[in-house]
Parts: C-alpha cells; structure tokens; sequence
C-alpha cells in the first residue's frame, strides 16, 4: 500500500493506481492546502470582517468540499478501472457512465450551492394571523402591493434596445421609476398616482444645489358616484379630473383602474362599495326602472369577482386581521352543552320510532335544538 496523500486527509490508495492519476491527486491536494490555508488565514479576521465576507466564505468552502467529492469520485474510478482485467469491458464500461452520472451530479450540487446562499425573507403571509387570511384577500393585495403601478412622473421608452444618434452605438433601455413618497395625507384624497419627488434643485449655476421637494397641486373638489347616488367632496390633483374625463365617469375611472394606480384608501374603499352595491342590486331602491339601467351600465364590471372577493376588497392589512380575528371567534364560539344533548335526545327518540318525535318537521326540529322555541 502507498500513501499518495498527507495524512490530514488520509487518503490511502492501492499501488496500482495509474501513474498519471497519481499526479493528478498530488497536484489537486497541495491546490487543496493552499486554499484550506487560505480560508484559515481568514477565519482569523475580526469579528466585523468575518462578518463582511461571510457569504464569500461559505462559497469558497461549498467550492472546495466540491472540489473533493469531485476527485475523490474520479480518483475510486482509477483505482477501479487499473484493477480491471483486460476482458472486463462491460464492467469498464460502465464505470464510464458513473464518470458521465457524476458530471450531472457535480451540476446539481453547484445548484444547490447557489440556493442555499440565497435566504428567502419571510413574507407578509408567512406568520400570524396574516398566514390564516383567505385567497381572496391576497388576489387584492397582489393587486395593490405587488403590481407595477403604471409610470406618472417619468415616460418609459419602448423597446429593449436603442441607437445613439451622436455615435450610432446600440445601448440598451433603462427605465428606472423615480422614487415616490406617499404621505399619510393621500390616503385621505384621490391624488390619481402622483405624491411626493424628494432630490435636488440647483438654483444658481455658481451655487451648490440644495434639497427640494416637488408636491402636487392639490385642490378640493367634488365628483359624482352615478352608482351610490352621490355627490363626494374631496381632495384632488389635476391628474385625477383628466383621468375621470377620459373614463367618462367617475365609477368607470374606479371600476376601470387596479388597486396599485388608485394608491388610497378612499378610493379602494369607494371602489369596494360600489362594487357590493353592484353585486347586491340595492342602488336606486326607490327607482327600479334607474336601478335596472345603472346595472346594466356597470354590470361587466363584476365578471372578474366573487362575492368572497368583493368581501375582502379594498381592506388594508389592519382591517383584514381584525375581521379574520372576529371571525374566528363566531367559529370559536363554544356552543352550551344543552343544545348538544338536547338534539342527541331527539335523536334517540326519532330512532326509537316515538310518534311525537316522529311528527316534528325539520323547522321545527331545528328551532327546539337552537333553543328558539318559547314554549320550552
């Protein structure tokens, strides 16, 4: 027997391994010790530095543990194939398809290691009560959180490519939105999209440029719901007026726009109940020949819904826990144990062929076991 690697590794092989994989496993083992001293070296680092590189060094250590497995793999497939004899070639074949299986083996595993650098964040509906909401509240919240509104303060340039005219160069298109703030003030408004620009204003060329903020013209104005009947007095922005003038209405401007345009809450709320009203047909209950014309107006507004999402529409994340939480606690209610036993006795009288059981219709049968019945 021949030891062909340090002992740290302990690695003893046959002396029949082929001379060209012999050097092969020496020249990978000291590539092998460099590296392990070069990660020792910084594991001596500070906490701080360590911390820095961590996601480095955990690659480099997934990289050289592959590194092993590889030639320990290729090294065992030497040492087998020289101890063949020479009228073994099924057998040599087939050590030749393990040497193509690890390849797609090695593949995976560098895969895998890509994966577990990356930490999934937990999500919104990953813990607590937020992880018991129904479907139909996380259709909307996709709809309002994680949609790409559309672009109000920039203009996006079509295609993916274009041509400089000064040099004829072909770079590509970057779209970068600008980054927006939404106060707690448009919540209570319909700004149609806009809020607030934060960054820099140069106002005299011989100057350094100072902060600003550019904020939208805000006005108060009142618009009209065809759907509720109702005349609304609110806060709005030019761009709001122009976008109900292109709807022609402000129920189509509501019905027509996703949850990530219309941004506030007032506008999801209004939007969430002229949609119930819609569904529920109660709108005009004075006037139904009115009531019949409006819906049909504004009934293909309601194909995209069930009635379990216009429930859950329009809420935010505060009012969807607590309506979850209530109810939860109408399941969760404990029921009084007469009610139990007092439908079990039924129960037993119906099987035992009692004929005062027997003429109790299910109305009444069901108001004796929810106790509604005065005359007990």
């Amino acid at each position: 027997m021949k030891q062909v690697l340090g002992p740290k590794v302990g690695w003893i092989l046959n002396s029949y391994v082929s001379r060209k994989a012999e050097a092969e496993l020496k020249r990978h083992t000291r590539e092998m010790r460099s590296e392990v001293l070069d990660l020792a070296g910084m594991l001596s680092l500070d906490l701080n530095e360590l911390l820095v590189g961590g996601i480095e060094l955990l690659s480099q250590l997934a990289n050289i543990a592959l590194v092993r497995c590889r030639f320990l793999f290729q090294a065992e497939l030497e040492l087998r194939v020289a101890t063949l004899k020479p009228g073994d070639q099924a057998q040599k074949k087939d050590m030749g398809d393990k040497g193509a299986d690890w390849r797609h083996v090695e593949d995976v595993l560098e895969r895998l290691g890509l994966r577990l650098l990356y930490i999934k964040k937990p999500g919104v509906f990953d813990t607590g009560i937020a992880s018991r909401l129904p479907e139909a509240y996380k259709k909307f919240w996709n709809e309002w959180k994680c949609t790409t509104p559309a672009p109000v303060h920039h203009i996006e340039e079509p295609g993916k490519w274009k041509r400089n005219p000064t040099s004829g160069r072909v770079i590509p298109v970057q779209n970068v939105p600008i980054p927006v703030m939404y106060p707690p003030e448009h919540n209570r408004g319909l700004w149609g999209g806009e809020g607030v620009i934060k960054g820099f204003q140069k106002r005299d060329p011989q100057q350094r440029r100072v902060p600003h903020f550019w904020i939208p013209v805000l006005k108060r104005s009142v618009v009209y719901s065809e759907v509720l009947d109702k005349h609304i007095s609110t806060i709005v922005t030019d761009r709001t007026i122009n976008l109900i003038h292109e709807h022609y209405g402000f129920d189509h401007y509501l019905l027509k726009t996703l949850a990530c345009d219309l941004k506030s809450t007032l506008a999801l709320r209004l939007k969430r109940k002229i949609l119930l009203s819609l569904h529920n047909k109660d709108l005009y209950p004075d006037d139904p020949t009115k009531r019949e014309e409006v819906y049909n107006k504004y009934k293909k507004y309601l194909e995209p819904y069930t009635k379990e999402d216009l429930e859950w529409y329009g809420l935010t994340m505060f009012e969807a826990i607590k309506k979850q939480t209530d109810l939860e606690e109408i399941l969760n209610q404990p029921k009084p144990l007469k009610h139990v036993y007092r439908k079990q006795l039924l129960q037993k009288l119906m099987e035992a062929g009692i004929q005062e059981a027997q003429e109790i219709d299910q109305e009444e049968y069901e108001n004796i076991v929810d106790d509604k019945d005065e005359s007990i």
